[in-house]
């Protein structure tokens, strides 16, 4: 589901002695990438190049959109809006460096996501020093499981941004849903569908209080865990 962060080329050859210095040359490099079935939110991300982009290929039908958003929560900017059943891979490029995360939209495609900065070999080794510095350390503050059914469940989060895992055991599928609580009701912003045997999550980079609903199939057997940042 939500793959880690990976870099997939990094050779840095820095003058030392009589070693002759390498071509600084930029190349587009793989820093990111993630994968999913349904509406979810990626961790943060790094953006250190002046150029980079996204490359988004969606599976099943739609809807389908994708936000990109910055650590701030300034100025969102839509990746692609897709609001029709048949739905298309693409690519949006950006300029200007920051912190971002992505907001995944749709109710039931598969979908994955790729970041793509123009890189020289220097600031591949200097983006993965930053984000060696930048791993977040969670708490585990709630942990449900359950089995076949629907069980529902309620979250405080005071402050910051906090994760969803979600351990599915059998042969059965199980469909979590993550709504915020408010005055004007529960408004859904998350949608994990058909997961199977194996381990998800999502991030939510929101606080407040929330409302998490499981729908497991039969022969499911489950285990949610809610961390919060440190």
């Amino acid at each position: 589901m939500m793959a880690q962060f990976r870099i997939w080329t990094l050779l840095v050859l820095l003058a030392c002695g009589a070693a002759p210095v390498v071509a600084q040359d930029a190349e587009w490099v793989v820093t990111n990438s993630w994968s999913g079935t349904g509406s979810q939110q990626t961790d943060m991300f790094f953006v250190t190049a002046a150029k980079w982009r996204v490359i988004y290929r969606p599976q099943g039908k739609g809807p389908f959109a994708i936000e990109l958003n910055r650590e701030s929560g300034h100025d969102p900017a839509m990746v692609t809006d897709q609001k029709g059943t048949a739905i298309y891979a693409g690519r949006r490029s950006f300029t200007g460096s920051g912190r971002h995360y992505f907001e995944v939209r749709t109710e039931a495609a598969s979908w994955e996501v790729v970041v793509e900065q123009l890189l020289t070999p220097v600031q591949q080794w200097q983006l993965v020093q930053l984000v060696k510095q930048d791993v977040p350390s969670l708490s585990r503050i709630a942990t449900w499981t359950g089995t076949t059914g629907e069980e529902e469940f309620e979250v405080r989060i005071p402050r910051g941004s906090w994760r969803l895992f979600v351990n599915v055991a059998g042969a059965g599928e199980a469909n979590v849903t993550v709504s915020r609580v408010g005055e004007d009701g529960t408004k859904p912003i998350l949608h994990l569908a058909r997961l199977t045997a194996g381990d998800s999550s999502t991030w939510i980079h929101e606080s407040g209080t929330f409302r998490v609903r499981l729908q497991a199939g039969e022969n499911c057997e489950w285990k949610l865990d809610v961390c919060i940042a440190k």
